[in-house]
């Protein structure tokens, strides 16, 4: 029989560990629901590069589409090789820099092994209603709706 005990060392209390379990799992949830956004963001812009290659009437559409996508995701364009040194993102509530953010924040609440302190949990809330609010930008809304590439629901969403 193996049985587990806490670390003698750490002299949290059984709640405060509980706590602090609950918020990572939030975070990792959160993560989770970026990652797919992110990974369906690079799948997308794939299909609108290969899709532009052979529509000569949508490529505008097609391009503003991409943009769009790039915009919100931080997905480089396709055929724009990002250099030896890439430039900051434009936009701070990108998916990948969420993804970055989330990451770090993670690191933190591992690390920790206390109760999740305000900052913490105020960072959590604050980056999980930016991830929300970059699912529902009105650009992704707009690829959903308008080039149905694939007849399934685009970013995670």
């Amino acid at each position: 029989t193996l049985t587990l005990m806490p670390d003698p060392r750490v002299t949290v209390s059984p709640a405060a560990l509980a706590r602090e379990f609950d918020l990572a799992m939030k975070v990792e949830a959160a993560r989770a629901k970026d990652e797919t956004a992110l990974k369906e963001a690079t799948r997308l812009m794939d299909t609108l590069a290969e899709r532009a290659k052979h529509e000569n009437k949508l490529r505008s559409q097609i391009a503003q589409a991409m943009a769009a996508i790039s915009a919100v995701s931080d997905v480089p364009m396709p055929g724009k090789s990002p250099g030896s040194r890439q430039a900051p993102p434009d936009n701070p509530t990108s998916l990948k820099v969420l993804a970055t953010k989330l990451q770090k924040l993670e690191r933190a609440i591992d690390g920790a092994d206390a109760d999740p302190s305000a900052d913490v949990r105020t960072s959590y809330a604050s980056l999980s209603k930016m991830l929300d609010g970059t699912l529902k930008r009105s650009e992704l809304n707009a690829l959903d709706e308008g080039l149905g590439t694939t007849g399934q629901s685009q970013l995670g969403r």
